[in-house]
Formats: structure tokens, C-alpha cells, sequence
């Protein structure tokens, strides 16, 4: 897998069973060396580290201390004989959350789930961290937002842009050239991160020199995966040669160059199209500020173009008197509150909010403070619901804004709802798919992952079927089915569960005690066959292809034949292929045949990341079972005594 690495640290007395031969077959990069800080030293950033760490009999954990307080590896994996345990230093090594630990001799089968499960932990984080880092991307163009409404002053925009940029997007340092007077230079005039206040402010390049300079003169972004490839790159200060990737981009407005807005990175290529289009979206806010700095004689016109910006952004932003008087309000609030903004102006705030919210917020008591200490206060996830909509968690966030001898503060109002909602999501089915791979029970497992399909808390289909391979017949059978019967059963269900308030833990323990409601739509498919040596039918065609199906025409697609016609109701389903150890095993089908809500992209991706550890328990369990028969087959020919 590309970017992971396995760094195995043993002695020629250590037995590493057949893990060299796994990793070889599997094609994971691997790098075997009995030399613990000589590995460590040669751990590059730019990979996901997983250590495997081979304990010898007797042997002392000086060594898998050291490669715990490295901290350079995602995960260890501790292979020790029993004796290993009764030493305390060791226990305390082990006991951490990213360390695994096996017995020796290695069950390879033991080994690969280990690895199987690290990836899959690793998948997730990945798709929440591109979520979380989305977020912080908007947070920080509207606290930017923020300053080009409260700054009156340049370098202090700047400096406050800088820090903003380095906090909100983790850029190891962020600098902002300007343009000198006589148009012949720039000047570095703001930065924060990595370097501290080693930059020099006031250090200067000539257009064309170095990264800077050459944006600066050109006009057009530059981004050098690799500085040390790049010969317009110059090294300005002795403690730029850890860096190892840099972009920049030009701050212009109607032609004419401002400045580079500069950040750099001590990783390989860790800058991409989004970050030059991020950048590029910054350094329009940047201009527009600088020029309504500049041209203070033209401020109705600055304000006119501000306010163009604040209306595109989504998040409400308020400016009220210390009389509590609306004095501006943008198009996004405005549109929540279903007013014009002329109809806005000059009314109280506190018309449109309810007394249940402004008591919840402290909203008057919030605003009094600010007015009088000037300083901003922040309130996160404040729930709120209406007959308009249903409860969203705001982001309310109150800053004094100085307008000559006329204070006013500003209120932020960002809906961070749908984000909220997400990251609980994506974390729920991680805990349910960690919680699959315990369950050995056939039924009980695939019960379980149809219900993860279907429940509310999850991914929230209406109904869910699972379909598995039998290879000796060549043949891909249905098994089990979850959901509503007919639609006066889904709304049934329904209103049951709008009464409930149910959690994971509810969920697990009723799938534990075997008392899940288990319906009857399992005859819609427990009986259906479809050979596995044609494609022409949706189902085989997700075996053959590896890959999902979204369908949105089913009435009238060739590959729903008259079989699948049985249990197919309305035009659009997913199907979704099991995957365990780079085989399809079975098939996933999902819709929301009762509720009629399109299937979303991200429904989509949340059900392929399920659908691989779905896979891997299902595998296991079958695995687990044909030991138990191969057991019981033994102990029957063995003689009795």
C-alpha cells in the first residue's frame, strides 16, 4: 500500500515466523533491521510507519522503550512469549493505544487481521482528517472574513492573517511579502510558524528572485513538490535547508501585483491543487482588505465590496449597536431569517432569536461583555431548533468592532450541523465495525451488519439484503435481509423509533443478547440464485467488477432482471462488493424504497468503508467455523479411551 511501511526490528535469535513471507506476498514494503536507532533515524515523515518488534525469550524492553519514545511509528506490534508479562516495564510499553501486542510463535492468520484492521483505522482517520482539515479551511477564510471587517490597520491585518492561516491550516510556516514602493522589490512584512522570530521583518528579494520574487513578477502561483529540484528557489536563511516543499501564489487585484502570499513545508509534496486554490481564494481576501486600507477615500465603495464577500460566505454576520440595533446584516443571515435586508436594519437582534435560545446563549449578557472589555467570546456547538427546521448546533462567536466613537459588535453565526453530524457518524461505524470483529455467530454477525446498514444512528437505509459467493457451486446466493416490510411497516418502525432514544450501546447489547426484531423480509431473497459466470445482472456484475453500483433507473435498466424484480422497489438502489484479502466474497444491497431519499455520495463512501471490515468479519467467522468443524471432525476419529 502506497505511503506504509513496515519496519521489523529483530536479532538473528528472534523467529519471525512467517511474517517476512506474508509481507513479501502481500507486496508491503518492509525494512528488517536489528539496529533500533539506526532505523529510527532513517524513518522518513512522508510515510505511515507500522513497527513490528520481535521480543526474545528473556530478552529486556530497552529496546521497545526507545522505539516508544520516538514517537516516529502510527502503530508497534509486539511479538513475546508469555514470560514477557510478568515484567512490569514491559506491561508498560504495551499497554498504549497504538501498540499491539502478540504471542510468539506469530499466527499469521492472527498477524494479517492485526494488519487487516490497522489499514482499515487508518482509512477512517484519513477520511475524518480530509473532513476535519474542510472544515478548518472555511473557519479560517471566515475568521479572515472577520479582519477585513475589523482591521484598520495593515501590518496588523497581516500578522493576524498569517497567524490565522499557520493555526487553522497546521502550514509549517506561513509568510506575507508586499510589494515595496518604487515596485522593484518585496518585502517580507508578516509570518508565523515553524521558525519563530528567527525570520527577519523587512528582509527583501527583487522581483524575479528566488520562489518569491519569480510569483511576484510573473503574476502566477508556483509550487515546487521538491525545493531542492527547483533552481528559482534561493535559501535565504541557513535554517531553510529543512525545508522541503514550498508554494506560493500572488496577491493582486485589477492587475495590479500587492504581494506573495508564501508558505513552506518540511515534507515532500505536501502542497496540491486544492491548497493553490485555498491560497489563491486567501490572497483574493488579502487584496480586497489592502485595498479598502488604502483607499479610505473611496470607503463606500470598499464597503460595497465587502459586503459582496460577506454575502457569499456561508456563515450569518450580524453588526449590532450597544443599543442591541441591527446596523448590518449579510444575505446568509438574512435568508435564515426569511427577511430582506433592508427589512433587517435598524431592529433589535433580539427580535429573531427565541427567548429559549438568547437564554441559552446568555445572549445579552454575552454582548454587554464585549462592549465593555473589547474582548471576542466564542460559544460552540449551541444547539438550536425551530418550526422552520430541526435542531442544528451553531458556532456563535461576538468581537467588538471599532467604528470611530461608534463601537458595534459582530456576531457570527456558523451552522456546523452537518459536520458535527458526520464525524459522530463515521465514529459510530468505526465502533461498530471494531465491534464486528468479536462476533463469530454467522446469523448473529450478518443480523448485525445489515442492522449497521439500516439503523438510524448509522448509515440509515431503509432496507438492506446481503447476498454471499458459494465458489463450489459457482453461485451467489441470498441470505438475510433487514428493514420494512411495505411501506405502512416502515412508518411503523418509524414512529416506534422516534419515541426511542437509541444508542450504540442499545444497539450492541440487543445484537449480543440475540434480541434484535428480526423481520420476515428475508424471504425476499433467502432463495435467489445468480450464477457467477455472467455479468449481465447488477448483482454478479458487483462481483465481477469489484466495485460498487449505484443505480437511479431500475425500472427500466437491463441489468435488474425479473428475479431482482422480486425485492427491488423503486428506481434506485446501491449495491456494494465484500471485499476480504483481495477477494469479493458476497455483495451488499441497499435502498430507501419507504422514504424515497436520493442516495448521496457520501452515504456511498460511508458504506465502502463499512463494507470492508463487513468483509473481514464475515471471513473470519466463516474461517473460525470450518477450525471448529475440522476440530470436531478430528476429536470423532480419534479413538475414545
Amino acid at each position: 500500500m502506497s505511503g506504509i511501511r513496515f519496519y521489523i526490528f529483530h536479532d538473528e535469535q528472534t523467529s519471525l515466523e512467517g511474517i517476512p513471507a506474508y509481507l513479501g506476498e502481500n507486496g508491503y514494503e518492509a525494512v528488517f533491521d536489528s539496529d533500533i536507532e539506526h532505523t529510527l533515524d532513517n524513518i522518513g515523515s512522508e510515510v505511515y510507519g507500522i513497527g513490528v518488534y520481535a521480543m526474545t525469550a528473556g530478552g529486556t524492553v530497552e529496546g521497545l522503550k526507545r522505539i516508544a519514545d520516538s514517537c516516529r511509528l502510527e502503530w508497534l506490534i509486539v511479538i513475546a512469549d508469555s514470560s514477557c508479562n510478568e515484567n512490569p516495564s514491559f506491561s508498560s510499553v504495551v499497554d498504549c493505544d497504538w501498540t499491539v501486542r502478540l504471542d510468539s510463535p506469530v499466527n499469521i492468520d492472527e498477524f494479517s487481521q492485526i494488519v487487516e484492521n490497522i489499514f482499515y483505522v487508518h482509512e477512517l482517520s484519513t477520511s475524518i482528517h480530509t473532513k476535519s482539515r474542510r472544515l478548518s479551511k472555511l473557519e479560517a477564510i471566515n475568521e479572515i472574513a472577520r479582519e477585513t471587517l475589523v482591521s484598520r490597520d495593515e501590518s496588523t491585518f497581516l500578522w493576524n492573517v498569517a497567524r490565522i492561516i499557520n493555526e487553522k491550516l497546521s502550514y509549517f510556516n506561513v509568510d506575507i511579502f508586499v510589494v515595496d514602493e518604487d515596485e522593484s522589490n518585496i518585502v517580507l512584512s508578516a509570518f508565523a510558524g515553524g521558525y519563530g522570530d528567527d525570520l527577519v521583518e523587512g528582509y527583501s528579494l527583487m522581483m524575479g528572485e528566488g520562489i518569491c520574487g519569480w510569483v511576484a513578477q510573473n503574476g502566477t502561483p508556483l509550487l515546487a513538490g521538491d525545493v531542492r529540484e527547483e533552481p528559482r528557489r534561493k535559501e535565504g536563511f541557513a535554517f531553510e535547508s529543512k525545508v522541503r516543499s514550498e508554494l506560493a501564489v500572488p496577491v493582486a487585484i485589477h492587475g495590479h501585483m500587492l504581494g506573495v502570499l508564501h508558505v513552506e513545508s518540511e515534507e515532500l509534496n505536501a502542497f496540491s491543487r486544492d491548497d493553490i486554490i485555498l491560497l489563491e481564494t486567501i490572497a483574493d481576501q488579502i487584496a480586497l482588505a489592502a485595498e479598502n486600507l488604502h483607499l479610505a477615500d473611496e470607503l463606500f465603495e470598499a464597503y460595497e465590496l465587502s459586503s459582496t464577500v460577506n454575502d457569499a460566505l456561508p456563515v450569518s454576520i450580524i453588526l449590532v449597536d450597544e443599543d442591541l440595533s441591527i446596523r448590518y446584516a449579510n444575505r446568509t443571515f438574512c435568508s435564515t431569517v426569511y427577511c430582506q435586508q433592508d427589512d433587517v436594519l435598524s431592529r433589535s437582534i433580539l427580535e429573531f432569536f427565541s427567548e429559549e435560545l438568547l437564554g441559552r446563549m446568555g445572549f445579552t449578557e454575552k454582548l454587554t461583555k464585549v462592549f465593555e472589555s473589547g474582548e471576542s467570546i466564542s460559544l460552540p456547538n449551541v444547539p438550536h431548533s425551530s418550526v422552520h427546521h430541526q435542531e442544528k448546533l451553531l458556532n456563535v462567536t461576538f468581537t467588538k468592532v471599532q467604528a470611530g466613537s461608534h463601537p458595534k459588535v459582530m456576531v457570527l453565526i456558523q451552522d456546523v450541523t452537518e459536520f458535527s453530524q458526520k464525524t459522530r457518524q463515521l465514529s459510530l461505524i468505526r465502533e461498530i465495525s471494531i465491534a464486528m470483529q468479536g462476533v463469530f455467530d454467522r446469523d448473529k454477525l450478518l443480523h448485525m451488519i445489515l442492522t449497521s446498514v439500516t439503523a438510524g444512528f448509522a448509515m440509515g437505509f431503509n432496507r438492506a439484503f446481503l447476498f454471499l459467493i458459494n465458489r463450489e457451486a459457482n453461485e451467489l446466493r441470498g441470505v438475510m435481509g433487514v428493514g420494512p416490510k411495505d411501506e405502512h411497516d416502515a412508518y411503523r418502525i418509524w414512529g416506534e423509533l422516534a419515541q426511542r432514544t437509541f444508542t450504540l450501546d442499545d444497539y450492541l447489547e440487543e445484537i449480543s443478547n440475540d434480541s434484535a426484531d428480526k423481520n420476515t423480509i428475508d424471504d425476499l431473497v433467502r432463495h435467489k440464485v445468480y450464477r457467477m459466470d455472467s455479468d449481465d445482472n447488477v448483482l454478479t456484475r458487483t462481483v465481477a467488477r469489484g466495485e460498487h453500483i449505484h443505480v437511479t433507473d431500475a425500472g427500466v435498466n437491463p441489468g435488474v432482471d425479473n428475479s431482482m424484480r422480486d425485492f427491488v422497489i423503486g428506481d434506485e438502489f446501491v449495491t456494494m462488493p465484500l471485499i476480504a484479502k483481495s477477494e469479493v466474497i458476497g455483495v451488499l444491497f441497499a435502498d430507501n424504497a419507504f422514504s424515497r431519499i436520493a442516495i448521496r455520495d457520501e452515504a456511498i463512501e460511508e458504506m465502502s468503508l463499512f463494507a470492508g471490515s463487513a468483509a473481514l468479519a464475515i471471513e473470519n467467522a466463516h474461517i473460525l467455523e470450518v477450525l471448529e468443524n475440522q476440530v470436531k471432525e478430528i476429536e470423532h476419529a480419534l479413538p475414545r479411551a
